[in-house]
């Protein structure tokens, strides 16, 4: 995704997001970096007809992380997994399906 897209802020979104994917050790801390990612592909479309949907997901994504404390852990670990992993799916579906580069504000 980081190579195939023309938006730098999708690449890095993609490289935050992945990022706590592949650490064998990674945990909620390391999950700070998914949001980044997140916010970064906020970034990313802003102006565009998905942005409202992509906004909405991810407040709704912060709502589901909040379960977290209320599961055990390794099911809490499961929920951030998933949700991570989601949102690296629809930033590579972005980036591939992206039509112009992103303009500069």
């Amino acid at each position: 995704t980081w190579l195939r897209t023309r938006s730098r802020a999708l690449g890095a979104a993609a490289a935050f997001l992945a990022t706590p994917l592949v650490i064998p050790h990674a945990n909620q801390h390391e999950a700070i970096l998914g949001a980044l990612g997140v916010l970064l592909v906020l970034v990313a479309v802003r102006g565009t007809p998905v942005q409202a949907r992509l906004t909405t997901a991810a407040v709704v994504l912060h709502a589901v992380l909040w379960l977290g404390p209320a599961l055990s852990g390794e099911a809490s670990a499961w929920v951030l997994f998933g949700a991570l992993l989601a949102w690296l799916g629809a930033t590579a579906w972005l980036a591939t399906t992206q039509q112009e580069p992103e303009t500069a504000a």
